[in-house]
């Protein structure tokens, strides 16, 4: 049974290679792929094959090139394919991988299973069962343990004899990291530092000591702000202690902005993340994902109709008034979407603090102003144009264009506080936005029209 397709673009070339390794796996056929295709292109490839095509190229190619292979995939496939491969060589492949990487997979599977591949590892076990104990959206969460450090009391040869032993891959070799006889991290330096450095220099005297880390329990966004901030391509990793427990890679922040990023768009949506891809999740996920906002959008809109309902004799009395809801209560919760967003991305990139929020709210209060009456006056004219035959042109648009004016205004008001509220005390700015802020605003845009219109009136 083939494994379920996925619309992405594929690498021919990369899927001949991997056709031709599997039908001659000789020497000269590997040699041919893995020269001739890096492990995300053989990933790729992956997606085109059938089931036992997958587990006889995976049983074939040696674990350390699979392993490569594996951390290109999304995990819900990786699970996948281990389904096929069996404990041992499962085993095999995490041992493989990168700690944090490892992990990460570790975790979507059960505990049998989990148990049953850390028993199964020759090493490296103990590695993945320490990352396993932090929370999964914490900077140890994310960090993986293999990483460079000296000690702050040898020199440069002694450096580079150690380096020679452990041979650090280039993606872990960025930044060494410094650090005393119990491990407290100390300083950082380049390769470059080393190797310009004198051999008996001490490298306690060529580090830097002004080194930033984060803590282990800290948010992993706490974490990508620092590298956006600093344009940094690894971040250490402590403990309460300070002492030095991993690292964090560029590569791994790309994800975290990612899922966050997905996240936030969810929420915005008023919909729940997804567990997996939108083509491998099944149509009763996405139904339960969506359903839930969907109700709870749908109590809070009954308001808007029970509005409506009470306010039934003046909309028979002057109908013209009806053609003007749609417009009124979209310019509302548009101008509330505007707000939120703007200020949900100044909070995401912390453009501001906790020091600055009546600054914000008061700038976004004559902001809002100045749109309300843009708004306002478009509303006024187009009322005014508007034949009536129970309504002079000037109530019609006196009523239109100042309920314009003040729904746009407290649409972009309460679209910024909101996000603001729920930073405020902790929350996700990002599930007080979209579709809450609209729901609100047709609510109370509706109640500030007919309050309106009654006053003109005189009803």
């Amino acid at each position: 049974m083939p494994l379920e397709q996925r619309n992405l673009p594929r690498n021919g070339d990369a899927l001949s290679l991997v056709r031709n390794f599997l039908d001659n796996p000789s020497y000269r056929a590997y040699k041919e792929l893995a020269s001739g295709a890096l492990p995300a292109d053989i990933a790729e490839a992956l997606k085109s094959l059938s089931e036992e095509e997958c587990r006889r190229l995976l049983t074939l190619l040696p674990s350390e090139l699979t392993a490569d292979i594996f951390q290109e995939l999304d995990i819900p496939l990786q699970v996948e394919l281990f389904g096929v491969l069996g404990i041992e060589k499962t085993a095999d492949i995490v041992s493989e991988m990168d700690s944090d990487d490892a992990a990460d997979l570790l975790l979507e599977l059960n505990k049998d299973e989990a148990e049953s591949i850390l028993s199964n590892m020759e090493e490296d076990a103990e590695a993945v069962k320490d990352l396993l104990k932090y929370e999964e959206d914490s900077s140890g969460g994310i960090m993986a343990s293999e990483y460079v450090a000296l000690n702050e009391n040898w020199d440069v040869t002694r450096a580079f004899d150690e380096l020679r032993v452990i041979c650090p891959d280039s993606d872990k070799a960025y930044y060494v990291y410094v650090v005393d006889d119990e491990r407290h991290l100390k300083g950082v330096l380049s390769l470059r530092d080393l190797v310009m450095a004198n051999t008996t220099d001490k490298i306690a005297d060529i580090m830097s000591s002004n080194v930033m880390s984060v803590k282990v329990d800290s948010d992993q966004e706490e974490a990508a702000y620092i590298f956006k901030k600093y344009g940094f391509l690894s971040l250490p990793v402590v403990d309460d202690e300070n002492r030095l427990t991993g690292i964090i890679s560029s590569n791994d922040i790309i994800h975290v902005l990612e899922d966050e990023t997905t996240e936030d768009i969810h929420k915005m949506s008023a919909t729940l993340p997804l567990e997996d891809t939108y083509l491998a999740s099944g149509i009763v996920e996405l139904w339960s994902k969506r359903v839930v906002w969907l109700l709870a959008l749908f109590i809070t809109g009954a308001f808007t109709s029970s509005i409506m309902r009470s306010n039934e004799a003046i909309l028979g009395q002057f109908v013209t008034l009806i053609f003007f809801v749609p417009m009124l209560i979209d310019e509302g919760g548009n101008a509330g979407s505007q707000a939120s967003a703007i200020i949900i991305r100044a909070l995401a990139l912390r453009e501001f603090d906790l020091s600055d929020y009546l600054k914000v709210i008061w700038k976004e209060t004559k902001v809002s102003l100045m749109l309300g009456i843009s708004i306002g006056l478009m509303g006024f004219a187009a009322a005014s144009i508007m034949p009536s035959e129970q309504l002079l042109w000037s109530q019609s648009g006196t009523i239109v264009g100042l309920s314009t004016l003040l729904v746009v205004l407290f649409g972009s008001v309460i679209g910024s506080l909101l996000p603001l509220a729920a930073h405020l005390v902790g929350f996700d700015p990002a599930v007080l936005s979209g579709p809450v802020v609209t729901t609100i605003v047709d609510s109370a845009g509706l109640l500030i029209y007919f309050y309106i219109a009654k006053s003109v009136l005189g009803i």
